[in-house]
């Protein structure tokens, strides 16, 4: 569980980082990449930026290259906007929430209309069967 203080720093970070992506390295313009959260260690020596992208596999892959490619740059840009008594390793990983959750989303809509179906039937059922009552 994050302290406050490093709630603030994963913050500061997951803002600087979205910054630097958005404007100072052109190259993320190839892809939409949305920093979706940060984990700082309790040392803070260690920094763990979750992102997501918008599109598909190709999108995914292009965003994990980039993120290798400028791994260094994003450091030293970071070391320069914000004062660390040493600048943590960052890592970046893909983050799957909001896919899964569309998953889960498409698992429960269609779930609901397998639902609202099986209670059309059984209305018309009922209906069937107290219209064949009636007629006895």
């Amino acid at each position: 569980m994050k302290n406050r203080r490093q709630e603030r720093f994963a913050e500061l970070i997951k803002k600087n980082v979205s910054e630097i992506i958005g404007s100072v390295i052109d190259n993320f313009s190839q892809v939409f990449v949305t920093i979706t959260d940060v984990d700082v260690s309790s040392n803070y020596m260690n920094v763990k930026i979750n992102y997501s992208v918008l599109g598909g596999e190709e999108e995914k892959n292009k965003a994990k290259k980039l993120f290798q490619k400028f791994k260094s740059r994003l450091r030293f840009e970071l070391g320069n906007r914000i004062e660390f008594r040493r600048v943590p390793i960052f890592s970046y990983e893909f983050d799957e929430t909001i896919e899964k959750a569309a998953k889960i989303e498409k698992i429960l809509s269609k779930t609901k209309k397998e639902v609202e179906r099986f209670e059309e039937n059984d209305l018309q059922l009922i209906n069937e069967r107290d219209n064949s009552d009636e007629k006895q």
